[in-house]
């Protein structure tokens, strides 16, 4: 893994879908949080004064996991037909802030899985407020994985 290199294909990291539902029956929260709503907090960033410098400092923290623990074994290396693969990771992060309903979509089943295995051991969040009260925050999380030239062969 140490010479795989990761790239987050939005500047953002990753970002939150979602909507809180008019009509009060859903929790999902959006990330277009008013000002006394509060973005979710990643572990070691409670420090953070605002929902925008929240939100930076969890992507940073979850490209920093994802670029440390995705392991790539070296037989699956070699099977991928193309240097650069795409891997989508969706989640939630429940009112307890806990991650759920984790699906990955990549064109090789065994990257699915990693990604998987990561979102599974996220850390527990502070969970996303609207209105004071805790809302499920959806999430995309894009890579694109470069194996470097040689190492699919």
């Amino acid at each position: 893994m140490k010479n795989t290199v990761l790239a987050f294909i939005l500047s953002s990291g990753f970002f939150a879908l979602g909507q809180v539902a008019s009509n009060g029956k859903s929790n999902l929260c959006s990330s277009d949080l008013g000002k006394n709503d509060s973005y979710i907090i990643y572990p070691g960033c409670e420090k953070e004064k605002n929902n925008a410098k929240l939100k930076k400092c969890a992507n940073k923290k979850i490209q920093d996991y994802f670029q440390r623990n995705l392991f790539i074994k070296p037989h699956v290396k070699k099977s991928l037909k193309s240097r650069n693969q795409k891997l989508n990771i969706l989640f939630k992060i429940d009112t307890t802030g806990k991650v759920f309903s984790a699906k990955a979509r990549a064109r090789n089943l065994v990257l699915e899985k990693e990604a998987l295995r990561l979102v599974k051991r996220l850390p527990t969040f502070t969970p996303a407020r609207v209105d004071g009260k805790a809302c499920i925050m959806p999430y995309i999380l894009p890579i694109e994985i470069i194996i470097p030239k040689g190492e699919n062969k």
